[in-house]
């Protein structure tokens, strides 16, 4: 997949990668990072969970493009 980057000033978009995983389920299990996200169920993902959700949308991304 090709990689897109976005840069700003102060800002760098790019795809999420598999080693973002830990600090994805590092950020949801703040209560207030968590308080604002609306798709957990009833507890924050594992970074097992979050790593299988990165694999699932980079998958998508290669078979049907983005999103957007």
């Amino acid at each position: 997949m090709k990689s897109v980057l976005l840069r700003g000033e102060r800002i760098l978009l790019r795809p999420i990668e598999e080693k973002d995983a830990e600090t994805l389920a590092y950020l949801a299990q703040d209560t207030t990072m968590a308080s604002n996200l609306v798709f957990f169920s009833e507890r924050p993902p594992t970074i097992e969970e979050e790593l299988a959700w990165i694999r699932k949308m980079r998958k998508s991304m290669e078979e049907e493009g983005p999103d957007f």
